[in-house]
C-alpha cells in the first residue's frame, strides 16, 4: 500500500536487509502472493484454493504482510509454518523504524495497530522479517521473474536497488526534507519494459493498489486491495497463472 504523501518518513533501520536473493530450484511451483495486510483468513483460503503442498510449493510474499488487517501476527506465524520466503515492504519497514523509536524513547506518533504489533512481536517474528530480501529472483528454470514490493529502478543493477525506491515508489523521501514524501514518476513499469522487452526479467510487485491484477508483458502488479475488502491475489510459476480470493472488508 502507498504511504500518504506529506506524512513523516520513518528513520529507517535496514541493518538486516539483504538487497538481493537468488532462489535455488528446490520447488515445483513458486507462488507469489500480493499484499496480505494481516488478512489471515484470506491467506488460508488462498492456500486452500491453490491446493498448497509444502513439499513441492514455495510461497513468496511480496511485502506488506502486516498492518491494517485483523491478524498480522497470525500471518507472520503462518508464513513461518509454510516455509514462505518474503520481500520487505514499506509496512515491514515501518516496524523496524517503530522498534528503533521505542529503543530511542521517541514520542513520535504512530498508528495504534503498528504500536500494538511491535509490542506483541517475539524473536521468531523478527527473525522471520530479517530473512525478507529487498529483491528476490526465482529460479530461471521456472521463469525469468523478479519479485519486489513497489518497483524497480532501471538505472541500477537489480542486485543494488535503492530500498527507498524498491519499497516506496512512487512516493520517495525528499533529500532536503527527509521526513516528507514527494510524488515520484509513476512510469517505472514503462521504463522497465522499454529496457528489458521482450526477453528480460518480468517484475512481479505489490504496493500499488488495483481493483484487479495489473498484468502487462514485463510487469505484473498484484496488490488487489485485500485490506479494503478486495481480493488477495497470487501468481504461480511456471506458467504465470493468476488466482485470487475474496477478502473481508474492515468493520
Amino acid at each position: 500500500m502507498e504511504p500518504k504523501p506529506g506524512r513523516h518518513a520513518p528513520r529507517f533501520d535496514r541493518s538486516t536487509l539483504t538487497l538481493f536473493q537468488q532462489l535455488d530450484h528446490t520447488a515445483q511451483r513458486y507462488i507469489l502472493v500480493g499484499d496480505v495486510h494481516g488478512q489471515l483468513a484470506a491467506l488460508n483460503t488462498l492456500l486452500e484454493t491453490l491446493v498448497f503442498n509444502p513439499t513441492t510449493d514455495q510461497v513468496i510474499f511480496l511485502g506488506d504482510m502486516v498492518n491494517k488487517g485483523p491478524d498480522s501476527k497470525g500471518v507472520l506465524k503462518r508464513a513461518r509454518e509454510i516455509g514462505a520466503r518474503c520481500i520487505r515492504g514499506n509496512h515491514e519497514d515501518f516496524l523496524y523504524s517503530l522498534y528503533q523509536d521505542f529503543q530511542n524513547g521517541s514520542t513520535r506518533a504512530w498508528g495504534n495497530d503498528l504500536i500494538k504489533l511491535v509490542k506483541d512481536m517475539d524473536e521468531a517474528d523478527w527473525e522471520y522479517l530479517d530473512s525478507c530480501a529487498l529483491v528476490l529472483k526465482i529460479p530461471l528454470e521456472v521463469g525469468n521473474v523478479i519479485a519486489v514490493h513497489a518497483g524497480m529502478d532501471t538505472s541500477v543493477s537489480i542486485k543494488k536497488q535503492d530500498p527507498d525506491h524498491a519499497m516506496y515508489i512512487p512516493y520517495l523521501r525528499r533529500k532536503t526534507a527527509p521526513y516528507k514524501y514527494y510524488d515520484a514518476p509513476k512510469d517505472w513499469q514503462n521504463k522497465w519494459a522499454q529496457k528489458h522487452s521482450p526477453d528480460g526479467p518480468v517484475v512481479v510487485y505489490g504496493h500499488d493498489e488495483y481493483d484487479r491484477a495489473a498484468i502487462m508483458p514485463m510487469t505484473k502488479g498484484i496488490d488487489t486491495t485485500c485490506r479494503k475488502g478486495g481480493k488477495l491475489t497470487a501468481i504461480v510459476y511456471p506458467g504465470g497463472k493468476i488466482r485470487d480470493v475474496q477478502c473481508t472488508a474492515p468493520e
